[in-house]
């Protein structure tokens, strides 16, 4: 039956004939894509972030303005059943139209909730705990959260815990594949064959699991009697409609949700090389923070660093370890000047070469340093973070927003040859759908790296007039690092006047890319030479919202990093 006989043979039903909750809340669990004909009915604490972001790519073909929230429905280029073209009985039920979902063994899954949502993951606690009856700030058994929302209707309970069978509908939605969690690999590789079998050859590593808690490790910690007792009893019609055993399963119990969309990699990985004592600091920049001062001067002195027992690596130095990065990006993501720069090297051959020089020099601290870590999602580099996590540490500064939204501006002009006017350039700053807006959310930033590093090996620092007195000072402070000499960092950005900058933006419409070197050169001089100071091109009153707009994000910060109230000093 095609589709247009499908839509003449039936009448029109609410989406709520399929689901008991909010049409609002339907909106946000239903994922479709219209071009290719598949329905996904999400299942969250069952691989939710992993489904969502492959079929994401899927949709748009790349990772590219993809926003960093996975979860924001607002940005997500996939439908809902409000902006879709088909009807909700087109979308739930028609058999020209592919629908799945993943359920999860509801043991592990409300351990993983009561975990990621309650007790890992502070503000996000704070955020429910007043909804189920509890302090902001309090620190609840995994009992008293079982006895709480044991009293409650199940189709008002919050998404992450709310039965899976009340969730998903299997009795009302037509679902052609039902997958399991544990099964992922399986499951999902299959999914994938029917939606889109060429993204399995496209992307060669792909990890997306922000959110992962270890909760089957840890079931037989928290799970006791009277606990197993509540999980039977809130979740009976999850045991029965999705054939798991009420037995609990066993503990250690693991699955990879990403071994089945990794092709075979040129380079099978070896067992990591590096000694326990060994203190890897990953300084992941941001850019416009003084990084390139520091990274030329720890190539400079990198002998006598070496001589302090801290190694500055040769390996893939440019002069910072860009290559490490680049070698964890999706292919489609390197342009022409990177691929110029990358020397296409396996990322395990880098890592490789990497520990070679460790046990060579025998340094008991080593720097990586590349500010490319912090400009694609943390969950690529997952792998090399939990080969090194026994070792690792990660240093990043943050500077104010509206300090690094004219920063990045001004050599946007320069090196990009942009012509979009500053006004223009601050609003799509301000929108987290953008690249740059979602680089200066820092709390959603830090966030997706906590998830993978502990928060304990994570070292936070305002880039501020105190920073910049004094960078290879608190650089070495903040690092952890026992160096006994002083560095001398070299200026490497002159910032030119806004007229400048507003006179280059203009001519870069009519002066091709190539041939702008000469006049930035000549008005770089001119600037020099009369002495001209470079001013800032944010008015007051611009300055103000666009503080006001990263408020919270920078007063969650500085509590969770710095255990003060304001991130950057008035």
């Amino acid at each position: 039956m095609v589709l247009s006989n499908w839509r003449s043979n039936r009448s029109s039903a609410p989406l709520t004939a399929y689901f008991p909750y909010d049409q609002k809340l339907i909106n946000y669990v239903t994922h479709i894509s219209d071009r290719h004909r598949v329905v996904y009915v999400e299942t969250p604490k069952a691989g939710c972030t992993t489904v969502k972001r492959v079929l994401q790519i899927v949709e748009t073909g790349s990772e590219d303005g993809l926003a960093r929230n996975v979860h924001e429905r607002s940005t997500s280029p996939l439908k809902s059943p409000e902006t879709s073209v088909f009807s909700p009985e087109e979308i739930y039920a028609s058999p020209e139209i592919f629908r799945f979902c993943i359920v999860r063994n509801p043991y592990t899954r409300v351990v993983s909730a009561y975990l990621d949502k309650l007790v890992t993951n502070k503000w996000e606690a704070r955020r429910r705990l007043p909804r189920l009856g509890f302090t902001p700030d309090a620190e609840i058994t995994l009992l008293q959260f079982l006895q709480t929302i044991a009293r409650q209707e199940s189709a008002h309970m919050d998404i992450h815990w709310m039965p899976q069978a009340v969730l998903l509908q299997p009795d009302k939605v037509r679902y052609d594949v039902i997958g399991r969690l544990e099964k992922f690999d399986a499951d999902f590789a299959a999914i994938m064959q029917r939606v889109a079998p060429a993204f399995l050859d496209k992307y060669s590593t792909f990890d997306y699991s922000p959110h992962r808690t270890g909760a089957a490790q840890r079931i037989a910690e928290l799970v006791g009697p009277e606990e197993e007792k509540l999980i039977r009893q809130i979740y009976a019609d999850d045991f029965r409609v999705f054939g798991y055993d009420l037995a609990q399963p066993a503990s250690g119990l693991k699955h990879t949700p990403h071994a089945a969309l990794r092709s075979q990699s040129k380079s099978e990985p070896t067992p990591c090389r590096i000694p326990a004592d060994v203190r890897i600091v990953l300084h992941i920049g941001q850019m416009k923070t003084g990084t390139t001062a520091l990274q030329e001067a720890m190539q400079r002195h990198r002998n006598e660093l070496l001589n302090e027992g801290i190694l500055y690596p040769k390996t893939g130095v440019l002069p910072r370890h860009s290559d490490l990065a680049w070698s964890y990006w999706p292919p489609a993501q390197l342009n022409g000047w990177v691929k110029s720069k990358h020397n296409s090297k396996s990322s395990q051959a880098i890592i490789d070469e990497i520990e070679s020089e460790i046990l060579d020099t025998g340094a008991k601290s080593v720097v990586i340093s590349a500010e490319e870590f912090s400009l694609r999602p943390v969950q690529l580099y997952r792998s090399l973070l939990q080969r090194w996590r026994n070792n690792l540490h990660i240093v990043v500064y943050l500077r104010r927003q509206d300090e690094m939204i004219e920063s990045m501006y001004k050599q946007n002009v320069l090196n990009q040859a942009i012509t979009t006017p500053f006004a223009d350039y601050v609003e799509a700053a301000l929108d987290p759908a953008t690249k740059l807006g979602r680089r200066l959310n820092y709390g959603d930033f830090l966030a997706e790296w906590e998830a993978i590093v502990d928060r304990k090996n994570i070292h936070v620092s305002p880039y501020d007039s105190e920073t910049k007195i004094d960078l290879w000072g608190n650089f070495v402070c903040t690092t952890q690092l026992k160096c006994s000499f002083d560095v001398q960092l070299e200026k490497i950005n002159d910032s030119l006047h806004p007229e400048f900058i507003e006179f280059l933006r203009r001519t870069n419409v009519y002066i091709p890319k190539l041939g702008r070197h000469k006049i930035i050169t000549d008005i770089t001089w001119l600037q020099k030479a009369l002495k001209i100071d470079s001013k800032i091109l944010c008015h007051d009153k611009l300055r103000q919202r666009i503080l006001a707009n990263f408020a919270e994000q920078n007063r969650v910060v500085a509590l969770r990093y710095l255990d003060r109230s304001e991130f950057f000093k008035a």
